[in-house]
């Protein structure tokens, strides 16, 4: 079974695990897709949290070359 990571929309509304009983986290949690969860998201009890922005804008940041042409400009004494 597929898993999705969801928090709740609102902090101040408890969420809980209908086989744990115990609240979503405020941050976020793991969870199966299973019909519960799906009507949380449709009901919009909670939000499906994007794990894959991050690491995108983690991994643009670390692979940015340096700019040759700025270099350039500054060894040959031209700004």
């Amino acid at each position: 079974m597929n898993s999705i990571k969801i928090k709740p929309v609102d902090p101040l509304v408890t969420v809980r695990d209908p086989l744990t009983r115990k609240a979503l986290a405020a941050k976020g949690e793991e969870k199966p897709r299973s019909p519960y969860w799906i009507r949380r998201l449709a009901d919009r009890d909670v939000v499906e949290v994007s794990v894959r922005k991050s690491a995108t804008v983690k991994q643009s940041k670390a692979k940015k070359p340096k700019s040759k042409t700025s270099k350039n400009k500054t060894e040959g004494g031209v700004l």
